[in-house]
């Protein structure tokens, strides 16, 4: 299972979080999360920083050799499952590895029919694995697209529960079924930080849901429909119970 929440903001980096949740035929069984790469990353504690290409003062592509010249951006990818004392980042790629899948190197080249000025193909990537062998394993990634010279990436913190995984970051709290499943039964939810969140808690089941903060009712019933199984709210710092139940 797969899940993508992204959320835009002009005064602030643009953000994706993606969460995949494997499950193995074995405990064997290799498994890992890809982040492909135009250029080789560099690591940089828990995230993995690339510059993106940019496009030159006229508006137009770059050239291949004009790739360093033209950058004017960058994605950080902060990695929160596996956690950081089960985790390896292996970064793989250059001449004879640009396409580089299990032992083979899927040949990409640029033809007369598909160009790639701008070397768009990438040639490196970062496998980021599990060091533990277990056969269920989970992937959380926050990744941040902002100008070169910006410094200020924001602080990311992760939720974990028995049924959820989540992010906390700025003023946005998203979460996601921990097995992939629908959740049809109550959990926690912890918020902390200052001033107003905007909460999205998604593969919940379909129904009337109830809110509770810090032991009181917050939201007396709230509607998740079929289409999206999502419920959004608002919300100051304190402990969430999310629990379902027609009225």
């Amino acid at each position: 299972m797969a899940q993508d929440v992204r959320s835009d903001d002009d005064d602030e980096p643009k953000t994706w979080r993606y969460y995949v949740a494997q499950r193995g035929a074995s405990v064997q069984a290799e498994m890992d999360a890809l982040l492909y790469l135009v250029h080789k990353d560099e690591l940089v504690g828990r995230g993995a920083i690339t510059t993106t290409l940019g496009l030159m003062q006229d508006g137009s592509w770059p050239d291949v050799q004009d790739i360093a010249r033209a950058s004017t951006g960058k994605l950080v990818n902060h990695t929160l499952l596996p956690k950081m004392d089960d985790v390896a980042f292996t970064a793989i790629g250059g001449k004879g590895k640009e396409f580089w899948v299990f032992g083979t190197n899927y040949e990409n080249e640029a033809s007369e029919e598909r160009p790639d000025v701008a070397n768009e193909r990438g040639s490196w990537r970062v496998e980021v694995s599990p060091v533990k062998a277990v056969a269920e394993n989970y992937f959380l990634n926050v990744m941040q697209v902002m100008d070169n010279e910006n410094q200020e990436v924001l602080d990311v913190t992760a939720i974990e529960n028995s049924l959820i995984v989540g992010v906390q970051i700025k003023d946005r709290v998203v979460t996601f079924s921990k097995t992939s499943d629908i959740i049809d039964r109550s959990f926690m939810l912890p918020v902390v930080g200052e001033g107003v969140f905007k909460i999205m808690l998604t593969d919940l089941s379909d129904g009337a849901w109830e809110v509770q903060k810090d032991g009181d009712v917050f939201i007396d019933s709230i509607v998740v429909k079929k289409d999206d199984q999502a419920l959004c709210f608002e919300g100051t710092s304190g402990e969430y119970v999310i629990t379902t139940g027609e009225k």
